[in-house]
């Protein structure tokens, strides 16, 4: 079927004149998840991977992923189809590189224009100077038959006691930082921006609460461009009698197309080069809007009062369902029950589900075996996914979205009696964690000054790990959000109060295991001090670690107190909303060391 699909498409390439294709992940929104309508990437190749892009010629097909999908696609692709460009790997070609070296001066190569960004486009431009990069029309829309539609699910809308502030303030406070008047607009067309903005939530895209969406936001109204059928009518006169002008999806074209006298503010990382060049048709005066990620990521970023304590509350709501799991797998495993890798993810799902607030998984959870938990986003399938006995490591990495909040945690557990080199392993991870945890940091800090520390231990005992170490958390919206990271590229956000922040280091061995840590961190004041402002992390996920894997003599008095504390406002958290069996149980996890 791949193979016929990727025959149409070099079809469609010889019809119109062009001699290469590239077909990223994204979709118009440059969303990290998308709805199956743009699936284009998949479609085409095979690979379900959530990151990675093709590029299709006459004689050629590759895909270009990281080190995460190097295993997974091996596994996917037809090899005699395709080959793997692994990114990061001395010797691998960026996809200008290649196309410059495998194309004649004057080639052409399209694009689907709206999944490309202005900014990276003007970037490849530069880099392929003998090569025309061609903005074109989605070609898939005449070679994928049954496509699927673009999602038309219901909208949720978010009260003030919800959401921690109203839509008209948060009109007021981006108007007020563009200084926006009556000749001028900003646009966005990023879905998390969007619903943070009017307090709407749906799903349209799995595991992101988003709606499919355009926003302009001008200094007396607000437009949102979707489908009108996504709203019961009495949220549609809600949101509309806040000055709120809801419009098609598909008006947002001719909206842009109509404009006249006006400045539109946009950022050119996250405006495709589609649309900017109707704006430029129109002889629209586009403005690059200042700061490296834009006001509403920023404003986003850091939570309100009301929005950390959905946060925290959606932590506990995890803790228990973690707390009931787990009883379940020890007493499966136990009993012989045969479970399955993909088992787990579906235990973790209806586990969640007990709780009357969850709404739904925050990604696909990455549950991995002994060996393939070594495969940093490996994910079970129902036909392909390892059976689980009771020993070795297991890695765990979930989490769900809550009507208050988003979680996201990692743990390892190790089903028998773990080795030396096990334990070793694990307590270097933990201790990074830990350190990362305990951190005290002036303002100003970003996240790339802060990563060494997760790192240290492992570096020390020339070990690393490849990914990075923290992002941003949304409130009951995207589980990945910037604009802070905690990683070694370079990220010139400084971590501040409010932020909310994942904390994950990890160590892979290949063929054997892998290890990972995870719990989310929110920035709070520490003190004031002759030199400023001191901040500090607070940890509020809510699960204990597996302390049999713990070799104690490698950590600190300081390590050892801060563990305990932990464990012990886990324990206190959690046991409220417990039985008396699941009580105990965790009180023999979170016992002090």
């Amino acid at each position: 079927m791949v193979k016929n699909r990727v025959a149409n498409i070099r079809q469609w390439l010889s019809n119109s004149g062009y001699n290469a294709v590239i077909v990223p992940t994204n979709d118009p929104h440059f969303s990290e998840y998308v709805a199956e309508y743009w699936k284009s990437r998949e479609w085409i190749s095979g690979f379900t991977g959530s990151a990675g892009t093709v590029v299709i010629t006459a004689n050629e097909a590759l895909l270009w992923c990281d080190s995460r999908y190097f295993v997974q696609s091996s596994m996917e692709l037809d090899s005699e189809l395709f080959s793997v460009m692994k990114i990061g790997i001395d010797g691998t070609p960026s996809i200008n590189e290649w196309l410059n070296n495998s194309l004649e001066k004057g080639d052409k190569v399209a694009i689907d224009g709206k999944l490309f960004g202005v900014k990276a486009y003007s970037e490849m431009v530069a880099q392929m100077p003998n090569i025309s990069l061609v903005p074109v029309s989605d070609p898939f829309i005449s070679l994928w038959d049954n496509r699927p539609e673009i999602p038309k699910t219901i909208v949720r809308l978010l009260n003030d006691n919800d959401a921690g502030e109203s839509v008209e303030n948060k009109c007021k406070r981006v108007i007020a930082a563009l200084n926006l008047d009556d000749n001028s607009i900003y646009v966005t067309m990023l879905l998390d921006e969007i619903a943070w903005l009017l307090n709407i939530r749906g799903a349209d895209v799995q595991f992101n609460p988003v709606v499919i969406s355009y926003a302009v936001i001008t200094n007396n109204k607000t437009y949102l461009f979707t489908h009108k059928s996504k709203f019961i009518e009495c949220d549609y006169l809600e949101l509309t009698g806040k000055n709120i002008e809801i419009l098609d999806y598909s008006d947002f074209e001719s909206y842009i197309s109509s404009l006249e006298n006006t400045n539109v503010i946009i950022n050119s990382s996250k405006f495709d080069i589609y649309h900017y060049n109707l704006l430029q048709t129109a002889g629209i005066n586009i403005i690059e809007e200042r700061g490296y990620c834009g006001v509403i990521t920023s404003m986003k970023a850091i939570k309100n009062t009301i929005e950390l304590k959905g946060i925290n509350r959606s932590m506990v709501s995890d803790g228990v369902s973690l707390v009931k799991f787990n009883m379940w797998l020890e007493r499966a495993l136990h009993e012989n029950v045969e479970v399955t890798e993909f088992d787990i993810t579906r235990k973790l799902h209806e586990f969640r589900m007990s709780c009357p607030t969850f709404i739904g998984d925050s990604f696909n959870a990455i549950v991995g075996y002994k060996s393939n938990g070594a495969i940093v986003h490996y994910s079970p399938t129902a036909e392909d996914s390892r059976k689980i006995t009771a020993n070795g490591f297991l890695l765990m990495d979930s989490g769900g979205q809550y009507e208050y909040g988003t979680t996201d945690i990692t743990r390892t557990l190790h089903l028998s009696n773990p080795t030396d080199k096990e334990k070793t392993d694990y307590t270097l991870v933990l201790k990074g964690n830990i350190s990362l945890a305990m951190a005290v940091f002036p303002s100003g800090t970003c996240g790339f000054q802060l990563d060494i520390l997760a790192r240290q231990h492992l570096l020390r005992n020339g070990l690393n790990y490849m990914h990075g170490t923290g992002h941003g958390i949304g409130h009951y919206l995207n589980v990945h959000e910037g604009p802070q990271s905690i990683r070694m590229d370079y990220n010139p956000v400084a971590i501040v109060p409010g932020m909310v922040t994942s904390n994950e280091p990890g160590l892979y061995r290949v063929r054997e295991y892998g290890i990972r840590l995870e719990n989310i961190i929110e920035c709070v004041k520490h003190s004031d001090s002759e030199y400023g402002e001191l901040y500090k992390f607070q940890t509020i996920t809510l699960y204990p670690f597996d302390s049999k894997c713990i070799n104690i003599g490698m950590l600190t008095t300081e390590e050892r107190h801060w563990l305990n504390r932990y464990h012990a406002k886990v324990f206190d958290k959690l046991s409220q909303f417990l039985e008396t069996e699941e009580r105990f149980w965790l009180s023999n996890k979170t016992k002090a060391i």
